[in-house]
């Protein structure tokens, strides 16, 4: 049931030694990028990656890893989670500000390639704002269609800390959709006034608000319905980020991109907290899926899933999650359910969690039983990466943090962590090809 990938490679000190562009495989001459400021009580802030074409006759530039608002931004963000919060003395007038102006300094210094600095913008070429889209200035009627991914991200995050996995499924052929949770398990969000004009929506001249990490109740007072209220708002954040892509009249997108997306065919994934929402916005939209009334198809990607609450012994609280999902397809099974493409990546990490990993492999079995019929080939829908833990599957590697330090603290772990970043990489493409191209 479970494929183990493991590698004996050596670290070497800065993951820079190996250049983004060798991880990116695919027939698109550039990857392009929209960025969709959030709404507040329309859609979240997306970030779009596409397969586009190169611009004729200009320079090419590196292009940011993260959104317009800065490093100093996020980083801020990430300062309010380990519990400097927002709205103290010490945060205000002291470390965002600090932060804010070393945020400022990486930019610069990133984008001209300083050596040894991080890594924070792509190769020239590689990520092309507003590039125009692959076919979508061709004449004839009928237009290449690229199937659509939408992506959550994990607890505490963004939705910029994959942005290479998403440069990488673009290249292969397909449009990404990157969603930057509103629901308070985001590290910081910008939402912006509302508008029901959607020439409105890249206007970011009207007033926002910014939204913090909302920490959780403590263990020794903790409510079993924290989790699974908060769930329900970032499966939202998908619907209407999906219902914003695919809608017939967009300004942003009319005319170019809208015109390349398959809204026929959407895979949903997601890592961590991300890949429980991924999960739960299926089971809330099954009109994604194929359901024998419809030609649609759909998939999953679920990257080191979250997927079993259980928190310490004095609260007595633990349980599948999230729990409908589980009940739903457990009915569905014994009912000869629907199967659903999917793949499971797994660290190593969570796979030494016993009750986790179980309910893991539980939901991979419910999503393809073997009872329905299908039969399943030989590749594996579940894979488990030896030697990583969590934090191998964002892009911190790629920021120039000396290696050997993050696998010293145990951020980690001593696979060679690009290596297996590849690993991902190459399993998500195998099954991205096999199921929907």
């Amino acid at each position: 049931m479970s494929s183990l990938s493991s590698s004996s490679s050596s670290s070497s000190i800065f993951a820079k030694n190996v250049g983004i562009k060798d991880l990116l495989v695919g027939e698109a001459e550039t990857v392009g990028v929209r960025y969709i400021p959030g709404r507040q009580n329309a859609h979240p802030p997306l970030r779009i990656y596409y397969p586009a074409s190169q611009k004729q006759q200009q320079p090419e530039q590196r292009t940011s890893l993260f959104a317009p608002e800065g490093y100093g931004f996020f980083l801020t963000g990430y300062l309010h989670v380990i519990g400097c919060k927002h709205g103290t003395w010490l945060h205000r007038y002291v470390l965002s500000p600090l932060l804010t102006m070393v945020g400022a300094s990486l930019s610069f210094l990133s984008y001209y390639n300083v050596p040894l600095c991080l890594q924070l913008h792509a190769p020239a070429g590689v990520l092309t704002p507003d590039a125009p889209p692959i076919g979508a200035t061709t004449t004839t009627k009928k237009k290449k269609k690229y199937p659509l991914i939408v992506f959550s991200h994990g607890l505490s995050g963004t939705g910029h800390e994959n942005t290479l996995l998403h440069l990488a499924w673009a290249k292969l052929g397909f449009v990404v959709v990157s969603v930057h949770h509103t629901d308070g398990s985001s590290a910081r969000v910008r939402l912006y006034s509302s508008s029901l004009d959607d020439a409105a929506d890249n206007d970011t001249t009207s007033t926002y608000e910014d939204r913090y990490y909302e920490h959780g109740p403590s263990f020794q007072n903790y409510d079993p319905n924290f989790r699974p209220n908060q769930i329900q708002k970032r499966a939202n954040d998908l619907k209407q980020a999906v219902g914003y892509v695919t809608k017939s009249k967009n300004t942003i997108l009319e005319d170019d991109l809208s015109s390349i997306i398959d809204t026929d065919t959407i895979i949903l994934s997601g890592f961590s907290y991300g890949a429980a929402t991924a999960a739960l916005a299926m089971y809330n939209n099954p009109g994604w899926f194929d359901n024998n009334e419809n030609s649609k198809k759909g998939g999953l990607i679920l990257l080191d899933g979250w997927f079993y609450i259980d928190v310490m012994k004095s609260a007595g609280v633990e349980f599948e999650f999230p729990s409908q999902v589980f009940e739903h397809y457990r009915q569905s099974k014994e009912k000869n359910g629907n199967t659903i493409p999917s793949v499971f990546i797994n660290s190593q990490q969570f796979s030494k969690y016993p009750k986790l990993y179980k309910a893991t492999c539980d939901l991979e079995e419910l999503i393809s039983p073997q009872s329905s019929g299908v039969e399943k080939s030989g590749d594996s829908n579940m894979h488990v990466l030896e030697g990583t833990t969590h934090q191998n599957f964002v892009d911190m590697i790629w920021w120039g943090v000396p290696l050997f330090l993050l696998q010293k603290l145990k951020v980690i772990g001593p696979m060679d962590a690009r290596d297996a970043y590849q690993n991902i990489l190459h399993i998500c493409a195998e099954f991205l090809k096999k199921n929907f191209q």
